[in-house]
């Protein structure tokens, strides 16, 4: 004769799953700039926002002793001309990006991270719906 116990544990398991399947598919309808704005859970909120003047970019930055990280998502296309900075690592969150260093240009996408060496000229543009977390080697970049 079966557990009973185990039975109802894997009956309220499936049924507790499946619930979670129809939420699930309740939010793929909605517009992707919604499921985007929530990319970032709630405790990045508090990490302070800088302001690029670039309309559908949204950019929190937070200062360590030792670098400086990002919280960076494009909600439109948004198009960075060639540049330089201290060393970056980036992962990206969600959406896709293409990153352009010594003539290559190379797509990341979710879950694939990247690093820039320092001081090496690359351009990059962000695809809408993009995020990404950065730590840049510098304490004290973008403050010039």
């Amino acid at each position: 004769m079966p557990d009973l116990r185990t039975t109802k544990d894997s009956l309220q398991e499936s049924i507790s799953l499946e619930g979670t399947r129809k939420k699930l598919k309740k939010t793929r309808n909605l517009p992707r700039r919604i499921i985007h704005m929530s990319v970032f859970p709630e405790i990045i909120r508090h990490v302070p926002q800088r302001d690029y003047g670039i309309e559908g970019l949204t950019v929190r930055v937070d200062h360590t002793s030792t670098g400086t990280v990002y919280f960076v998502s494009a909600e439109k296309e948004v198009h960075f001309p060639e540049h330089a900075h201290a060393e970056q690592w980036t992962i990206v969150v969600s959406g896709k990006c293409l990153l352009t260093m010594d003539g290559e240009t190379r797509t990341y996408q979710q879950g694939d991270t990247y690093v820039i060496p320092g001081n090496k000229k690359h351009q990059i543009t962000l695809c809408a719906g993009y995020a990404e977390v950065d730590y840049v080697d510098d304490p004290c970049d973008g403050e010039a």
